[in-house]
């Protein structure tokens, strides 16, 4: 199965834990495409056609672009890997955490983005699950996970790996 990996904010594909992500998915037959986005680019910019029978897995900010790929395009199905929950964060909030991967200028521009986009659940096209580590600051997410990975935090771990081979 084509499955695409979309990392989190300042993240990209070629970091340790997505390596070993990678590798296992590998392990298993999957065929994985990865998606480096230009966090210097507006999100509507990091959209891409996907294969209507691929996989589409996005961890935080990755999953926001992987939520907007699928209410515009159906997949086999989307593994939201903690989401990142926008409305909970105050404007200035979101510009203070993404100044520290790019600059103030472009920070204020992704932080109105963002926060001009309302995630309902209910206008994705294709199955999905959603899931967040325990240990997650950001569990309080605007809907309860599907599943939550035990003693994980905000970061793909060995436990977040081995839940995600699990539900492919």
């Amino acid at each position: 199965m084509k499955i695409y990996l979309i990392p989190g904010l300042g993240e990209n594909c070629n970091e340790k834990q997505y390596k070993k992500l990678i590798q296992k998915l590998n392990e298993n037959n999957h065929k994985v495409i990865e998606i480096n986005p230009n966090w210097y680019k507006p999100l509507k910019e990091q959209l891409f056609k996907i294969d209507k029978n691929s996989i589409l897995i996005g961890f935080s900010y990755g999953a926001i672009i992987a939520y907007l790929l699928g209410i515009e395009q159906k997949c086999n199905k989307i593994i939201f890997a903690s989401i990142s929950p926008i409305k909970l964060f105050s404007l200035k909030e979101l510009i203070s955490d993404y100044k520290e991967h790019m600059t103030y200028e472009n920070a204020k521009i992704l932080a109105k983005e963002i926060k001009s986009i309302n995630i309902d659940y209910s206008k994705i096209l294709s199955k999905y699950i959603t899931l967040n580590g325990e240990l997650d600051t950001l569990l309080k997410s605007e809907k309860k996970p599907d599943l939550i990975v035990p003693n994980t935090p905000h970061k793909i771990t060995d436990g977040y790996i081995n839940a995600i081979i699990k539900l492919l």
